[in-house]
């Protein structure tokens, strides 16, 4: 694991800062500065949400449907349902690891 949630949502915003004219992503399409926006708000909800149902105790695969739902402007992303269980772990340590 060589990012971090937190890390790459502050490394978005420092991308968004520089107001580039085309975003030419690890994946995907390029485009333009919309593709950061909605790769922080993923990144952002995601971890909010995780963080959130850490704190109601919830293990990872039990918060996983509630996530889902509030992910739901990015179910049409290509990979999503592949990814959001790696996504939702990965967060979940992070927030663990921060908590000791």
């Amino acid at each position: 694991m060589d990012a971090s949630f937190k890390g790459s949502i502050e490394t978005i915003e420092t991308a968004k800062n520089l107001q580039p004219a085309v975003v030419v992503p690890g994946h995907g399409k390029t485009g333009g500065t919309e593709l950061l926006d909605n790769y922080q708000t993923y990144l952002s909800v995601l971890y909010r949400e995780v963080n959130k149902h850490f704190e109601e105790d919830l293990s990872d695969f039990e918060m996983k449907p509630m996530i889902h739902e509030a992910l739901a402007d990015f179910h049409d992303w290509s990979g999503y349902e592949d990814e959001l269980g790696k996504h939702i772990s990965r967060a979940y340590l992070e927030i663990e690891a921060a908590a000791f």
